[in-house]
């Protein structure tokens, strides 16, 4: 969770800014996933993985967005510097990873820096990242996409399916001020990948742009098979104090 780590490393002074800062965690015993979503019980972001010849799945979910301007007041590091892409994918390519985890944690930085070029007229290459750049954000990346290569890899995955994201409503304050939900990058990255999505009536922002992002890296398809056997199911619940159960669960189907 963000803002506990924020609490952790800086003290309490970031307590109270936590109403957009989403990160949820769950390991299994045999896989390592790290799941973030922030979602109705019943609209879950589902992406399987499957371990056979015919049809695999994994649900992965990961939503991170630091984007409550108060954050930036605050003298550190990752609250005010802006990184273009060049710098993430320099940091990216830094890390002590897989080529495969690494080409992921790219790919995620990517779609998101092809959407906010779209949403602000500009080229990619003019594109810095705000709460997006910074570490912390970086290392959640970088620690999903580990996570997803672990059990892709240990699991003979050979698909992932995303069945759709899942939004709120209302509005969220960010480095650009006040925008609606779901957020202009979150709605360019759907159109763009053509990922599912579903506006709820719940206000709160369930989709980020990195968890839109991830889910969108990861997808091979939307549809699920008409039958399967399950082979393992995991289930991450969130901090953050809704109404409805914040929670994800994956399911590695056969």
């Amino acid at each position: 969770n963000h803002d506990h780590n924020m609490d952790y490393l800086y003290g309490h002074e970031h307590s109270g800014h936590h109403e957009h800062h989403h990160e949820h965690h769950h390991h299994d015993d045999t896989e390592h996933h790290e799941h973030h979503h922030h979602d109705d019980v019943e609209h879950h972001e589902h992406e399987h993985h499957h371990h056979d010849d015919t049809e695999h799945h994994e649900h992965h979910h990961e939503h991170h967005h630091h984007n409550d301007a108060e954050h930036h007041e605050h003298h550190h590091d990752h609250h005010h510097v802006h990184r273009s892409l060049p710098d993430v994918i320099d940091i990216i390519n830094a890390a002590d990873i897989t080529e495969s985890a690494r080409a992921l944690a790219v790919k995620v930085f990517t779609i998101v820096a092809e959407a906010e070029a779209a949403v602000h007229g500009r080229s990619i290459e003019e594109v810095h990242f705000h709460e997006v750049g910074a570490i912390d954000s970086i290392v959640d990346i970088i620690a999903a996409a580990v996570c997803y290569d672990d059990i892709v890899s240990k699991n003979d995955i050979d698909e992932t399916i995303v069945t759709r994201l899942v939004d709120g409503t209302g509005t969220v304050r960010c480095q650009h001020g006040i925008l609606s939900i779901p957020v202009p990058a979150v709605l360019k990255i759907a159109e763009q990948r053509r990922i599912p999505l579903s506006i709820s009536n719940r206000k709160g922002e369930y989709v980020t742009p990195t968890g839109a992002a991830f889910a969108a890296a990861v997808m091979d398809t939307s549809s699920l098979p008409d039958s399967f056997i399950i082979e393992r199911t995991g289930v991450g619940a969130g901090k953050r104090d809704y109404d409805i159960p914040g929670m994800v669960r994956t399911m590695i189907l056969n």
